[in-house]
């Protein structure tokens, strides 16, 4: 580690959790924080001064003057600005050394996949239940660490998420099978301006925890609510729930991800194709696959042949809608054929291509 960062670190190395080898960790992770309003401000300031080394904002939204109350990170000067590039300025202005990358754009399905790519954590600065919800089923995918806050007046709530380490704990959905009504935001209800800050300190606290692996299990699945004017703290720790619709669809898809493709993510001319559907001769194959690499079959006659298919060649093996082709090429997998593959979806997912 540099000498002039070293002393600029000085206490929080001093910590016997933390030492040098705690704050290089920080200073080789990169976090996402999505929305830099009044949980996004305290939540990107501290993490910056704690020394995270890679930081990455969004926020499509710009500075107004109802901000100003609880979004510490601006002033009346940046007024109008984007609020992820004045954040940048800010965070520089204290720590250049860290990597800031602002980006003014609103989370939408349209940059999920760009936007989460190599983080090793994930802060929900948002307050809008459709992204909250959006957000956490996208971490949960990935395999991405996260921690929510929302606020509501005087209370905030705060939940954990270590899905970098499992995901058979459950999730936001064991809770919330269906998304709740969005009761409105701060523009609609009003807000006293240190909640926000607060729980944003608090996500940041929480993420430096999951960065330094100083969480504790008892943090997942616990829904944690302050009061702010009686300081009433209640949480709520709930069970993985086994009917969880969200737990039970990914867990399959997880088991089924060695032999199942998505036909949009291949390329049809690098298989041998096995067409076992029931009326082959009714539905035209895409061009895109070289009539020498097809063969039509009964289920019968591959089950008869498992032996003698090669090992080193990729076979797809294409049914009506994908689900007697899943059960073939799992069935080969288990015969030791681990080439084999069944299209999701079938010749329903692919006719129109």
């Amino acid at each position: 580690m540099d000498p002039s960062l070293s002393h600029f670190y000085d206490r929080q190395i001093k910590l016997d959790s933390v030492g040098v080898t705690g704050q290089q960790k920080l200073l080789d992770s990169k976090v996402l924080v999505i929305g830099s309003g009044g949980l996004g401000c305290s939540a990107i300031d501290a993490l910056a001064r704690a020394g995270v080394g890679s930081l990455t904002i969004v926020d499509f939204d710009k500075v107004d003057v109802t901000n100003l109350h609880r979004q510490a990170l601006f002033n009346r000067n940046d007024i109008n600005k984007y609020k992820v590039d004045i954040a940048k300025e800010k965070v520089f202005e204290v720590a250049p050394w860290i990597d800031v990358e602002a980006i003014p754009q609103k989370f939408d399905f349209s940059n999920l996949d760009n936007i989460f790519e190599n983080h090793d954590l994930i802060l929900d600065c948002t307050d809008n239940l459709k992204t909250k919800f959006l957000i956490h089923d996208f971490a949960y995918e990935k395999q991405v660490n996260l921690v929510q806050s929302s606020i509501h007046k005087f209370d905030g709530q705060l939940q954990v998420f270590k899905y970098a380490e499992s995901r058979d704990k459950g999730c936001l959905r064991c809770l919330w099978q269906e998304q709740p009504e969005q009761i409105g935001d701060c523009n609609d209800n009003g807000v006293l301006g240190v909640v926000p800050m607060l729980f944003g300190m608090l996500q940041a606290t929480e993420g430096l925890k999951l960065l330094l692996d100083l969480a504790e299990d008892s943090d997942f699945n616990q829904l944690k609510t302050f009061n702010l004017i009686n300081f009433e703290l209640t949480k709520l720790q709930y069970p993985k729930d086994d009917n969880c619709n969200f737990c039970v669809k990914h867990k399959r898809k997880a088991s089924m991800k060695f032999y199942e493709v998505d036909p949009t993510k291949i390329n049809f001319a690098d298989y041998t194709w096995i067409d076992i559907r029931v009326a082959s001769k009714e539905g035209v194959l895409p061009a895109s696959i070289p009539a020498d690499q097809i063969l039509v079959k009964s289920e019968a006659e591959v089950m008869g042949e498992i032996p003698d298919y090669p090992q080193d060649k990729p076979f797809l093996i294409l049914c009506d809608k994908g689900f007697r082709a899943s059960g073939l090429a799992k069935l080969l997998g288990e015969f030791g054929n681990k080439n084999v593959f069944s299209l999701v979806g079938g010749f329903e997912a692919i006719k129109d291509m």
